[in-house]
C-alpha cells in the first residue's frame, strides 16, 4: 500500500513543480472595435515558496522578438509576423529572479507581430517554451477577444510571370 501511495505522490509533486509560475492575460474590453492596436496585459506571478529563475526572452518586452503567443481566429491559427531572434546558451544576465509571491506585468501590443486584421473571435494564449533544458515553460489559459469592424489587409496581387509582358 505504501508503494502505491508513493507512485501517486511523485507525479503530483512533479506537476506542482511545473505550476510554480502563473501567467494571466487580461484586456481592457473583450470587444475591440475598428482598426486599433490590440494591447493585452501579461502578468507573471511566482506561486512557489521559493524564488524562481526565468529567462528574459521568455517574457514580453517593448517589442516581441519571437512567437510568445498562440493565437487563433475562429479556430484557425493566426500567423506570427514579427522577428525571430536566435539565441545562444543563456548567460547569468539573461536570467530574471522572481521572488515568492512577486509578479511582473507587461502591456503587450499584438497587432504589429500577429495578423489581427480580420474581424472574428480570437483566442490568445501565452505559450513561451523554455530553451536550453533548464528553463521552465510558461503558459496561460486562453483569453477570448472579439475584434469587430476590422478592415482586412488586402491580398497583394501575384507577381507577373518572369520575362512576361502584358
Amino acid at each position: 500500500a505504501l508503494g502505491a501511495s508513493l507512485l501517486v505522490t511523485v507525479p503530483a509533486l512533479h506537476a506542482a513543480a511545473q505550476k510554480n509560475v502563473d501567467v494571466r492575460l487580461s484586456i481592457a474590453s473583450p470587444v475591440v472595435q475598428g482598426d486599433v492596436d490590440v494591447v493585452i496585459k501579461v502578468t507573471v506571478t511566482n506561486t512557489a515558496r521559493h524564488p524562481v529563475m526565468l529567462l528574459s526572452w521568455q517574457l514580453p518586452s517593448d517589442e516581441l522578438d519571437g512567437p510568445l503567443f498562440r493565437i487563433t481566429r475562429d479556430n484557425q491559427k493566426v500567423g506570427y509576423l514579427g522577428p525571430i531572434v536566435k539565441r545562444g546558451a543563456p548567460q547569468a544576465t539573461d536570467r530574471i529572479k522572481l521572488d515568492p509571491g512577486a509578479s511582473l506585468s507587461y502591456d503587450v501590443e499584438l497587432t504589429g507581430a500577429y495578423d489581427l486584421s480580420a474581424s472574428g473571435r480570437y483566442s490568445i494564449e501565452y505559450a513561451s517554451r523554455g530553451k536550453h533544458g533548464d528553463a521552465v515553460s510558461l503558459g496561460s489559459d486562453p483569453l477570448y477577444v472579439w475584434l469587430e469592424g476590422r478592415s482586412a489587409k488586402p491580398v497583394p496581387p501575384p507577381p507577373p510571370p518572369p520575362g512576361g509582358s502584358s
